[in-house]
């Protein structure tokens, strides 16, 4: 009787032990996953037709991750590929009084990009901005 009560004991030990590893892991690994992606959606398009600047400018909040200048990132619509740019920030529409711009847009960033190359139709509102550069932040 004592060694079917320590079998059935050893066996909830050895289950809890398994969940609590899978727990863990899944944990870890969505941790990672949001944290090396950037990610946007176009909310503002304007065509640009001036002397100097000609194409997109597109505009959105960022909802996750970051992005600096030069970086790539991929557009999407509807899930599917339309293109894919280097990053051009062309502004940070919520810096707060003293901070400067400084080259990248983070997590809750209001960002305009430019395409330079970008004709009206090419990107419209609702489409994405997924990166998978993790160089923000680092050294």
């Amino acid at each position: 009787m004592q060694n079917k009560v320590a079998n059935q004991l050893y066996r909830k030990t050895q289950m809890k032990n398994l969940v609590l590893s899978v727990i863990i892991v899944l944990l870890c690994s969505a941790c990672g996953e949001s944290e090396r992606k950037f990610e946007m959606t176009v909310d503002k398009v304007e065509v640009l037709k001036g002397l100097i600047l000609k194409g997109l400018a597109l505009s959105g909040a960022v909802s996750q991750g970051c992005i600096q200048n030069g970086e790539t990132y991929t557009i999407y619509r509807d899930g599917k590929v339309l293109r894919q740019e280097t990053a051009r920030i062309l502004l940070i529409g919520n810096l707060k009084d003293g901070e400067s711009f400084d080259g990248k847009a983070d997590k809750s960033d209001y960002a305009s990009f430019y395409i330079p190359d970008g004709n009206e139709g090419d990107v419209m509102l609702g489409d994405v901005f997924v990166g998978e550069a993790i160089t923000c932040g680092e050294i």
